[in-house]
């Protein structure tokens, strides 16, 4: 490449980050890592002065110099903030509406705390014993409710502020959005791939571009390696399926999984009520009562 081209290249990148277009060159599994604009102008000074710069960004100066298009390299970076983006996306209301239900339940557990308890360790002090207590034994969950709800409460304001910091990105790629991050990946590399083939670039560095461009790991290269290379030169068919896993695996996510989620949440809630507070207190009721357990 000539300077003028290399030239080019940054000021096409910098404007990109200056228009805060999300760029990525990590590797895969590794930290992200932002391309900003000061970033891209170290690595231009690195270029001039031939000292080493990142594998991915040394791929994308190989693509933009067989292609002359900024718009491949764009997509190789931006693809994978971009798919966990939309990924977090697709389950934000999920994380709203569990929040809603934690708040609800803590809500809950303070109200029984602040007005039965009290009335109930009231009776207790007035009928002493009863079997129940013998049950939970001495430290039975009655008078540990002043240290417990503090606990409570701060658990559910660290699990929100966590949520707040990023931490719907991190639990989307648990649920289905690493599956989706990596179809995104596989599905920019193979377009970029197809586009190198169609300037006669041969297959085996087609790959390795195109696949060092999206960051793809050892795994996903060996995939692509094996597909058929006549068929992403003439048709768009092995794009168009890896789009479609996508977009599917992407839809579960925004409507089975948040089922899953809300069900398998609210049924741990519901046990959790029924052993901390209404089976004790119906059996100790019932024992007062004098009609046995």
């Amino acid at each position: 490449m000539g300077p003028e081209e290399i030239q080019r290249f940054h000021n096409d990148l910098a404007a990109a980050a200056d228009a805060n277009v999300p760029l990525d060159i990590s590797d895969s599994g590794s930290k992200p890592l932002a391309l900003t604009s000061s970033l891209i102008k170290q690595f231009e000074s690195d270029v001039s002065s031939n000292a080493e710069t990142p594998d991915r960004y040394q791929a994308a100066l190989q693509v933009f110099k067989h292609l002359n298009l900024i718009s491949p390299v764009l997509d190789g970076f931006s693809i994978r903030p971009m798919a966990i983006r939309e990924s977090a996306e697709a389950l934000k209301w999920t994380w709203r509406y569990l929040s809603l239900i934690l708040a609800t339940a803590f809500l809950g557990l303070y109200l029984f705390a602040t007005a039965v308890a009290p009335v109930v360790a009231e009776i207790r002090a007035d009928t002493g014993p009863t079997a129940t207590d013998a049950k939970l034994g001495p430290q039975h969950f009655m008078p540990s409710w002043p240290t417990i709800l503090p606990a409570i409460g701060i658990a559910l304001g660290m699990l929100f502020i966590w949520g707040l910091a990023g931490g719907t990105n991190r639990w989307s790629q648990w649920l289905g959005g690493y599956k989706y991050t990596q179809l995104r990946l596989k599905q920019t590399a193979t377009e970029t791939i197809r586009m190198l083939l169609a300037v006669d670039l041969p297959w085996d560095n087609a790959v390795d571009l195109g696949c060092r461009l999206a960051g793809m790991d050892e795994a996903s290269r060996h995939e692509i390696q094996h597909l058929n290379g006549e068929d992403l030169t003439k048709n768009l068919s092995q794009t168009d399926q890896i789009n479609y896993l996508a977009n599917r695996v992407l839809a579960k996510m925004k409507t089975t999984t948040p089922i899953l989620v809300i069900s398998v949440v609210g049924c741990v809630v519901g046990l959790l009520y029924c052993i901390l507070i209404f089976h004790p207190l119906t059996s100790m009721l019932i024992e007062i009562g004098g009609n046995g357990i």
